[in-house]
C-alpha cells in the first residue's frame, strides 16, 4: 500500500480562560493557512470551574465552526465528568454528556468516519470514531480525566463500566481491521492522561488499567508505528513512555503525543511520512 503524506492539527485544553479565547482567534487563522487534511481536539473546550451551561458550549462550537478544516472533538472530563461540582455549576453529568453529543456530533465533519454508535449495542457513543487518512487508520475512544469517572458513586461506575467495554471492544476492533486492511500506521486520540509511566498514586482503582493493557497488547500485536494523542496534563509532551511488561523496555513503534493546554493556547502541527521514518514528527505552535 503506497504511504501519502499528510499533516493534521491537535490541540485540547483550551480555552479555559477568557484570554485563551482571544489567543486562539489568533491561533485558528494559522490553522487555517497550514495545508492541514483536518483538526482534532482531544476534549476539555472550557475549565472545571466554569459552568456547564448551553450558552458556554455554544459560544465554543461557534469558536470552532471557524475552523476552516474538518474539525473532530471528543469530550473531555471537564465537559461532562465534573460538572456534578458546585464551581460548574452542579449540572447532572449524564444530561451534560448528552447535550455534549447533539450539539458536536449533529453534523459530519468532511472525513469518511465510521462511529460506534453505528453498531450494534453501542448506540450511544457516537463520539468512538475512526477513519483513514493516506494508509493511516485514526481511531477516538472516549476515555477521560479524573479517573475515566470511576470511584466517585455507584452511577458512575456503571457509566464507566458500560464506556469502558465500548473503549475496548472499539479499540480492538479498530486495530484488527488495520491488520486486515494491511494500514501502515495508527493514531489514536483521547482525553485522558492515562499514566502510561505508571499507575496513579493514591487511586484505589484505577479507570485505565484495562485501556492501557489493550493499548500496549494491540501495539505490540501490530508492529507498525501507532502514536497516541491526548490531553488532560496540559504539558507538552512528544515521548516513549509505553513499556513492554516482560522486557521493561520501551515499545519501539509506540509514540505519544501530548498537546498543549491551559494556560498555553497552542496547537501541535502532526506530520505522517509513511515511507520515511520516524514516520510522524510534530512542529509545536504557541
Amino acid at each position: 500500500m503506497p504511504g501519502v503524506r499528510f499533516s493534521f492539527g491537535a490541540f485540547g485544553d483550551t480555552p479555559y480562560f477568557a484570554f485563551e479565547e482571544v489567543r486562539l482567534e489568533k491561533l485558528i487563522p494559522e490553522m487555517n493557512a497550514q495545508p492541514l487534511a483536518f483538526v482534532l481536539h482531544v476534549g476539555d473546550l472550557k475549565s472545571s470551574h466554569d459552568h456547564c451551561d448551553d450558552k458556554l458550549y455554544l459560544r465554543r462550537k461557534k469558536l470552532f465552526d471557524s475552523i476552516a478544516h474538518p474539525f473532530v472533538i471528543i469530550p473531555g472530563d471537564n465537559d461532562w465528568t465534573d460538572c456534578h461540582r458546585k464551581s460548574g455549576g452542579a449540572y447532572d453529568p449524564l444530561e451534560r454528556l448528552r447535550y455534549f453529543r447533539g450539539l458536536f456530533y449533529s453534523t459530519e465533519p468532511a472525513l469518511p468516519i465510521e462511529h460506534e454508535s453505528a453498531q450494534l449495542g453501542f448506540a450511544e457513543y457516537v463520539e468512538n470514531m475512526r477513519w483513514t487518512t493516506g494508509a493511516i487508520l485514526f481511531i477516538t475512544v472516549h476515555v477521560v480525566g479524573s479517573n475515566n469517572n470511576l470511584g466517585r458513586t455507584p452511577e458512575a461506575d456503571e457509566e464507566y463500566r458500560r464506556r469502558n467495554d465500548a473503549d475496548l471492544y472499539w479499540l480492538r476492533e479498530s486495530f484488527s481491521l488495520a491488520r486486515e486492511r494491511g494500514l501502515l500506521g495508527v493514531v489514536i486520540a483521547m482525553h485522558a492522561d492515562a499514566h502510561l509511566e505508571s499507575p496513579a498514586a493514591g487511586v484505589a482503582r484505577s479507570g485505565f488499567g484495562e485501556v492501557v493493557a489493550a493499548l500496549r497488547e494491540e501495539t505490540i500485536a501490530f508492529a507498525q508505528p501507532v502514536l497516541l494523542i491526548h490531553g488532560d496534563g496540559h504539558a507538552f509532551r512528544f515521548d516513549h513512555p509505553l513499556r513492554d511488561p516482560d522486557t521493561g523496555a520501551s515499545i519501539p513503534n509506540f509514540t505519544r503525543l501530548e498537546v498543549f493546554g491551559a494556560p498555553t493556547a497552542g496547537w501541535v502541527k502532526v506530520s505522517v511520512d509513511p515511507e520515511r521514518g520516524p514516520m510522524f514528527s510534530v512542529e509545536p505552535y504557541k
